[in-house]
């Protein structure tokens, strides 16, 4: 730049640089990205307006956020691979990148595959006659996860999103009158659908067959996740979405009527007690990075250390920020995201 072209020249002529060749700075245009802005002055207006949760808030682009979110430290060395560097300022990086990267780096990262249910359906087994619950294990596995005891019994959960009265076009999950998989478990079939004076389905009434444990599932009938409805764990599960709904929020008059109101969901999820062992309350003091976990077909998800410790201290449960979903699945406001299949 011309002012530390005159610095260096004024240094010089002091008699303090030996160098016939002035040292010269090349200035690189900073790295700009789709749905978020980079701006301090922008990023301390979110922070001091209560738009986000701090300056490590898992949806700002600040080290400290992305720690806490869960993005492990090789996605960002390969995202600066890919991107390079440039002189041109209106460059911009697709988000989708980011996500690509930090997807491919918790598939390499990630171990422990558990089964949660994000959106907690009542499921009564009918023929289920036995008090006592039944302990289903799954072997260990190749990828260090060890042992893992399912409970199963007459009272269940399943998802919300997997299950619908009347089925779409395609939807190949639980229906009324149709079958679905347990993962690792049974085949059940709804029989019985149990709403509420507002309408909403509150319970489902299935039957098991007592011979399907262990066996691939039938032709045509899906695996679903599931959890037993009093041995499983509670946590609290953070589901993050882009902090701005439109690609370019600055070009707005005002960047903060881009903001994305549907960024954070909170829910209130169920895990498989395994989870405890491989998260559990004895993780929160040490200074070790947070585990990642993928909860099948939800995402991969991080211990939030600090939100986990005060909700543990009074009482609550473990937290878990979404880190990524297990596929690309956002779309631009307007549009529907597709459903799972």
């Amino acid at each position: 730049s011309k002012r530390q072209c005159w610095f260096n020249e004024r240094v010089k002529s002091m008699g303090c640089l030996e160098c016939e060749a002035l040292p010269r700075q090349h200035e690189f245009a900073r790295l700009e990205m789709t749905n978020i802005v980079v701006s301090k002055r922008k990023l301390k207006r979110l922070v001091d307006g209560g738009y986000v949760d701090g300056w490590d808030d898992p949806r700002m682009p600040t080290l400290s956020g992305m720690r806490r979110r869960g993005y492990p430290a090789s996605s960002l060395r390969r995202l600066c691979e890919l991107i390079g560097v440039t002189k041109v300022p209106t460059a911009v990086i697709e988000f989708n990148l980011l996500e690509a990267c930090v997807r491919d780096a918790c598939k390499e990262e990630t171990n422990a595959k558990l089964l949660c249910v994000l959106q907690p359906l009542r499921v009564t087994v009918t023929n289920y006659d036995s008090a006592a619950d039944e302990i289903i294990e799954v072997p260990a596995d190749a990828e260090g996860l060890p042992l893992r005891k399912l409970p199963f019994g007459r009272e269940l959960l399943l998802d919300r999103e997997d299950f619908m009265e009347v089925p779409e076009p395609g939807f190949k999950r639980l229906t009324l009158g149709g079958r679905a998989k347990l993962r690792y478990g049974y085949v059940i079939t709804c029989d019985e659908v149990v709403k509420d004076e507002h309408g909403e389905v509150v319970e489902l009434r299935c039957s098991y067959d007592p011979e399907s444990l262990g066996k691939p599932p039938p032709k045509k009938v899906a695996p679903v996740h599931w959890a037993h409805a009093t041995s499983s764990v509670p946590i609290r599960a953070r589901l993050y979405d882009r902090l701005f709904s439109e690609p370019r929020p600055e070009e707005r008059e005002d960047f903060m009527d881009a903001l994305n109101s549907k960024s954070l969901a909170v829910m209130d999820a169920r895990c498989e007690p395994c989870v405890t062992e491989l998260c559990g309350p004895d993780l929160l003091g040490n200074d070790k990075e947070s585990p990642l976990v993928q909860f099948e077909r939800c995402g991969y998800f991080a211990l939030d250390r600090l939100e986990s410790e005060r909700s543990v201290q009074s009482g609550g449960p473990l937290v878990f920020n979404r880190t990524v979903t297990i596929k690309e699945a956002w779309k631009p406001a307007g549009k529907k995201s597709p459903r799972r299949r």
